[in-house]
């Protein structure tokens, strides 16, 4: 059986023990499991940033799914520490991919 993509930024659950005189009765959930379809593939992109300014990353990527077409996705990017954009040059940060087990998205960035 094949369902149609569903998209969504979120999920949550919600669950409510029913009152019995002075008490209530628990709830409880053993297993929730949600599942993600992962992306065609992770786009290499190249970002630029004056010598001495934290370089702009960005707070999403568009990434392309066979079924729905390309769809905005999250990203979390590691820290950087200031003396890596201090000077001219080029170095690399990995970025986390929301609901992307393919691993990280691992920019270079270019100080000018």
């Amino acid at each position: 059986m094949e369902f149609e993509p569903v998209t969504t930024t979120a999920l949550r659950a919600t669950f409510r023990g029913r009152k019995e005189r002075p008490y209530f009765h628990s709830v409880s959930v053993s297993v929730w499991e949600v599942y993600a379809v992962s992306a065609d593939k992770l786009p290499s992109i190249r970002v630029a940033t004056p010598v001495g300014q934290a370089p702009a990353l960005p707070k999403a990527l568009h990434l392309p799914f066979r079924k729905v077409g390309a769809l905005p996705v999250s990203i979390y990017w590691r820290s950087m520490r200031r003396k890596r954009y201090a000077k001219r040059g080029s170095f690399q940060v990995e970025g986390r991919v929301a609901g992307q087990a393919a691993g990280y998205v691992t920019p270079t960035l270019a100080v000018e």
